[in-house]
């Protein structure tokens, strides 16, 4: 039997992402300049990236649970149970990888690569002298990180609590089919949080290597670039399509734990920085963020808290 709220989650952020890429289609074509419709289809392929990413995950997630329940099934039916029971954490990570969570590796891997192609676009869009090379080297470390915070901090855990719970359960039922529905229950309940998880981190990924390449290239000024549309938050709405000095967005408040230069408006924003040259905001009649845009974007995060 399918998780209907598994189900609800993935048609929202479906519908959610058509809307976005609908929006960022119409900006892109009322643009003021080439430079600033580059800017726009940059972010569009990135949050086009992260749709594919949640159907990727998904996909992966389902086809690694079902290889998990297979195979604690078949220790149910060989009474052999408790071998996994006394599997140490690090033998249990290896034997949930092996079961079929590796694919998700591959699949946020390829990710993190295309994120950093479309960093690169979004950057030479952008005209600030970007060099390749000044984020080459610390865009791998971040990729690791982003990586590890997403498999080993997220999925892993998540997996192997939901494992140790049903083998747990196990101990006061002889039926196997009663410890596998367990499990299966589990397994679907955390599915839409590690997907939120995984786009959230993948699209920190990409925020933090513009910031590294924009503090390389001397550039401090930043527009916000993304969709505007039903579900973009209000912090997010004060600042879309403005300029903001770096100063400015240092200032910012997203009543998250990860600053917005990093974090956008939260978890699952669609929303990017683009560093951008005085004489691009010039060129292209950019709208230039004031202290009061910054000041009533504070409220809004603190107000949906």
């Amino acid at each position: 039997m399918g998780c209907p709220l598994c189900s609800q989650h993935h048609h929202l952020a479906e519908s959610g992402d058509d809307r976005a890429l609908a929006d960022l289609a119409s900006q892109i074509k009322e643009a003021n300049t080439a430079r600033q419709r580059d800017i726009l289809r940059a972010t569009r392929a990135q949050l086009r990236l992260e749709a594919d990413l949640d159907r990727k995950l998904r996909r992966s997630l389902r086809a690694a649970k079902s290889a998990i329940s297979d195979a604690v099934r078949g220790a149910a039916d060989s009474g052999d149970l408790q071998s996994l029971r006394n599997m140490r954490r690090t033998d249990l990570d290896e034997w949930l990888l092996e079961a079929g969570l590796a694919d998700l590796v591959l699949d946020i891997t390829e990710a993190e690569r295309d994120t950093l192609s479309n960093v690169e676009q979004l950057l030479l869009a952008s005209d600030i002298g970007f060099d390749v090379n000044a984020i080459e080297g610390v865009g791998q470390a971040l990729a690791d990180d982003t990586l590890s915070g997403i498999i080993d901090d997220v999925i892993i855990p998540d997996t192997q609590r939901a494992v140790r719970d049903a083998l747990a359960g196990a101990v006061f039922t002889a039926d196997p089919a009663e410890v596998i529905g367990s499990l299966d229950a589990a397994l679907r309940s955390a599915e839409g949080r590690q997907i939120t998880e995984a786009r959230t981190k993948i699209a920190s990924f990409g925020r933090e290597l513009t910031a590294v390449a924009a503090e390389a290239a001397g550039i401090n000024h930043y527009l916000y670039v993304g969709p505007l549309d039903g579900i973009t938050r209000a912090f997010c709405r004060e600042l879309v399509g403005k300029t903001f000095t770096q100063t400015q967005v240092q200032a910012l408040r997203n009543s998250q734990i990860e600053p917005p230069l990093v974090r956008g408006g939260g978890y699952n924003c669609r929303h990017s920085w683009a560093p951008v040259s005085e004489e691009l905001i010039e060129s292209a009649g950019l709208d230039k963020g004031t202290n009061a845009d910054v000041r009533r974007a504070n409220q809004r995060a603190k107000a949906e808290r």
